[in-house]
């Protein structure tokens, strides 16, 4: 199984690399591979600094990992056998238009601003100095249903601010709000607070890798090893302040933390980095374990309704927890292989991969870089949900991934395509105009329509042969 598995990924990155709609099967096969080969050894390692909830004493069943090699199959099978016409090239993605910018810059601010308030309100007063983890005295249904779209907005608006095209004014305002959402979300302790300084982090690697002058060149890597030391720091500071009071107003209390990685002692970064990786890595023997306890399919496929729990009647909780730690969840890629095999494992994120492709493709073909951009960072959503979360937050995530798929097409259908062929000269058409500019033939010249004026008709031809004989000149549409 690891042979294979590793095989067909050699074989989809080196044959499949350069086309944007094989992307998300790579990433899919790249990560389940390296989980389900070297994922007990790497959570044995990290777990002497456990970061995760998962108690370091517990033991999955290593013979289960194969969950992961199955799902890697799945969409590595799709990557090497992606349809031909699907295989756009890297260089079919334009560049976002300079008059597009300002657009996307107002939308992101607008945005993350007003959710960002809207937030407030549901966290409550507690915000800026809470002594319990999780407790808001703010209305707790406006934090579950902006807890996770507001930092999503506040990370668009911090790249956006970062990447985009903008005046120096409005480039501060971007990264401001961001940075507001990045502070604000290290003070109640949410871990998406890390993607802010990781985010960071692959846009200074990406200017760096093209970068040739030498100071600046410099100025990048310091920028990419602060980044790497806020990604460290933001997550042993969410893991610390739900151990102790917290807040707005602790900020700089916590930063001084022992347990916090010091910037001039990388060395320190140990213990940081081994709490960062056993909280990803502590989803292989859960997913080991959840194969043996896993739910009928039919249950997991009820749970696949985009519809809220409440109004479907359905109970999320109980037979898709780790009894008896009630605060872990099973993981959808132990669950789905313990209800259906591998068969059913092959088929799940062969098809997860083929839609991902499909959302790329469109975005690609409709020259829209923003759809390809959010469909690629679905598809990383649906993954991480994939091994860290069960069936219900899952299909959350496999729901949005169609819906953007499907709109993004919908759009590119609307527009329409432009035609690449033409009809054949001396067909008869009827009424209408075949050019959006209007054409002069001149006396005795003999030329062809050029490929956008449409096709000669019969009376454009003798229409044509009169007035060269009569020495005139003629407009023809």
């Amino acid at each position: 199984m690891h042979w294979l598995a590793w095989s067909l990924l050699t074989l989809a990155v080196f044959s499949k690399l350069r086309h944007p709609a094989a992307w998300p099967a790579i990433l899919f096969g790249g990560v389940f591979t390296l989980l389900g080969t070297f994922g007990d050894e790497i959570w044995h390692w990290s777990a002497e600094n456990n970061g995760a909830g998962l108690p370091s004493d517990v033991q999955g069943d290593p013979t289960q990992n194969v969950a992961f090699l199955w799902a890697a199959l799945g969409s590595l099978i799709f990557c090497v056998s992606m349809p031909r016409s699907w295989r756009q090239e890297r260089s079919d993605i334009p560049r976002i238009a300079s008059s597009s910018w300002p657009r996307y810059q107002r939308l992101s601010l607008r945005a993350s601003s007003f959710v960002y308030l809207v937030w407030l309100v549901g966290q409550g007063p507690s915000f800026f100095d809470r002594q319990i983890y999780a407790m808001t005295d703010g209305v707790d249904f406006i934090v579950r249903l902006t807890g996770f779209i507001g930092p999503v907005l506040g990370l668009a608006a911090l790249v956006i601010g970062i990447i985009g095209e903008a005046t120096n004014w409005q480039r501060v305002l971007q990264m401001s709000v961001g940075l507001v959402w990045f502070a604000s979300g290290i003070a109640v302790g949410t871990r998406m607070a890390v993607a802010f300084p990781l985010a960071l982090m692959f846009v200074l690697l990406s200017r760096l890798w093209h970068r040739t002058a030498f100071f600046s060149g410099l100025g990048l890597i310091l920028g990419v090893y602060l980044c790497a030391h806020g990604t460290l720091a933001a997550f042993a500071m969410s893991l610390t302040v739900r151990g102790q009071p917290h807040g707005l107003l602790q900020l700089g209390a916590l930063v001084q933390d022992e347990r916090i990685p010091r910037l001039l002692d990388p060395a320190h970064w140990i213990t940081a980095v081994q709490l960062l990786v056993s909280s990803i890595t502590a989803s292989v023997p859960i997913t080991e374990l959840s194969v043996a306890r896993a739910p009928s399919a039919a249950l997991l496929l009820s749970n696949a309704n985009p519809l809220p729990s409440q109004l479907l009647n359905l109970n999320t909780f109980d037979q898709e927890r780790l009894w008896p730690f009630a605060w872990i969840p099973l993981s959808m890629v132990g669950e789905w292989y313990g209800a259906t095999g591998p068969a059913g494992q092959m088929a799940l994120f062969f098809g997860i991969a083929l839609l991902a492709a499909f959302g790329v493709k469109v975005g690609t073909e409709s020259r829209n870089p923003i759809i390809v951009a959010v469909v690629i960072g679905l598809s990383a959503m649906v993954l991480a949900m994939s091994i860290q979360y069960p069936s219900r937050s899952f299909w959350r995530g496999v729901s949005l991934l169609v819906l953007v798929a499907l709109v993004s097409f919908g759009l590119a259908r609307s527009k329409g395509r432009p035609s690449h062929t033409r009809q054949a000269a001396g067909q008869s058409v009827t009424g209408g105009n075949f050019g959006r500019k209007e054409r002069s033939v001149s006396i005795g010249t003999s030329r062809e329509d050029p490929p956008d004026s449409g096709a000669t008709v019969l009376s454009g031809v003798s229409l044509r042969a009169m007035h060269a004989e009569s020495g005139q000149s003629r407009h023809f549409s």
